[in-house]
């Protein structure tokens, strides 16, 4: 005969299991949007089409802003998935960065910085992107033309972290050098 303590961890684990993973799915969710796109851009680094597609919707909208033309470069997962596989195929190479990433409701702003190379070269350049989550998927993106990316120096002396700000336009050089 079944006595009562031979039930009660089977009883508590059947209750604790939901619990579990509602606890991880809020988890999840509560990372917000920032996290999607921070995902989806490691899996852009992995080169890892599928993994990208895992945070974007059915229906993801990629498009590209040039002064007062808007174009949609891919309609849908599937036209997403083959212009990635084109790309990467195009630039085996190609990495990119987050430099600045800002989260405002269900937009993430970003600051990208692409890399490549050319010949040996490594070449780079930054772009202004702006995601529309919705459902913890990304369903638009907007990507504004590319610029040379702000060089930013920095020097660290006796082991002490400084702050600093890029200049707000793309003017050229910022050269840091802190001394105690």
């Amino acid at each position: 005969m079944l006595e009562r303590s031979d039930i009660r961890p089977r009883s508590l684990r059947l209750r604790v299991l939901p619990l579990l993973a509602l606890t991880a799915a809020w988890f999840e969710a509560a990372a917000g949007p920032h996290a999607t796109v921070e995902q989806f851009v490691a899996a852009f680094n992995r080169h890892d089409v599928e993994a990208m597609l895992e945070h974007a919707s059915q229906d993801v909208r990629w498009m590209s802003v040039a002064g007062d033309q808007l174009s949609v470069d891919a309609a849908g997962d599937d036209a997403l998935r083959e212009a990635m596989r084109r790309y990467f195929a195009a630039i085996p190479s190609a990495r990119s960065e987050l430099r600045s990433l800002t989260e405002s409701g269900p937009f993430v702003h970003t600051v990208e910085e692409a890399f490549w190379e050319v010949e040996g070269e490594q070449r780079s350049q930054c772009s202004f992107g702006v995601y529309r989550i919705e459902d913890a998927l990304i369903a638009e993106v907007w990507y504004f033309p590319a610029y040379a990316c702000p060089k930013v120096d920095v020097a660290w002396e006796n082991g002490g972290n400084h702050g600093f700000f890029t200049p707000a336009a793309d003017v050229g050089t910022v050269v840091v050098n802190w001394q105690y």
